[in-house]
């Protein structure tokens, strides 16, 4: 998938917040047919493709994606914070990237139920811009993504918002930062 779309002069990038994932993909607009057959099938049939071997490439990239970020100065900052912030059972008490036991623990099967779950055309917007015609971009849209199943209907998250009944005050140190660091963060 990426290196097609690097071979064809585009970029692709994504991130997941607290909330949503995004991916990102940048290419020549006459590649935009091709593009969304591409997302279309990494919805509809990723999991048929997915084997063990994989599901440990992807854990391991993210094992190391975690330690780039605690190795960083400050890379455990908004975690702390979050911690502090949040109580325990607050979906935003822990860090989207999740930790390293959780991760060690996890298997493919996890991973494929949070997929079959979340990852549908009921739950997916598709956003397309630049130099393309809408209506094809419409109809290829209706062509690739409208045969895939849908997944559980995905009813809207309701978090609960917090209140603290006082200031929250903690000392982090890192051992990767060489400058003290004030951080003041409003809930």
């Amino acid at each position: 998938h990426f290196k097609l779309i690097k071979q064809y002069g585009g970029d692709v990038n994504g991130n997941t917040t607290r909330d949503r994932t995004v991916y990102i993909e940048t290419f020549p607009s006459n590649f935009t047919e091709t593009a969304l057959w591409m997302e279309a099938d990494r919805m509809g049939v990723f999991l048929e493709a997915f084997t063990q071997k994989k599901f440990e490439i992807q854990r391991a990239t993210v094992k190391n994606e975690k330690s780039q970020n605690l190795n960083n100065p400050y890379g455990f900052l908004r975690e702390v914070a979050d911690q502090q912030l949040y109580p325990s059972d607050h979906p935003y008490s822990w860090s989207t990237i999740g930790y390293v036991d959780d991760l060690d623990r996890a298997d493919s099967n996890d991973l494929k139920n949070f997929f079959l779950r979340w990852y549908g055309p009921n739950n997916a917007a598709v956003i397309v811009s630049g130099d393309v015609n809408s209506p094809d971009v419409v109809k290829w849209v209706e062509k690739y993504f409208g045969g895939i199943k849908r997944g559980p209907d995905v009813r809207k998250q309701r978090v609960r918002p917090v209140v603290l009944d006082k200031d929250v005050a903690g000392t982090y140190t890192d051992i990767n930062a060489s400058v003290p660091l004030i951080y003041k963060s409003y809930v």
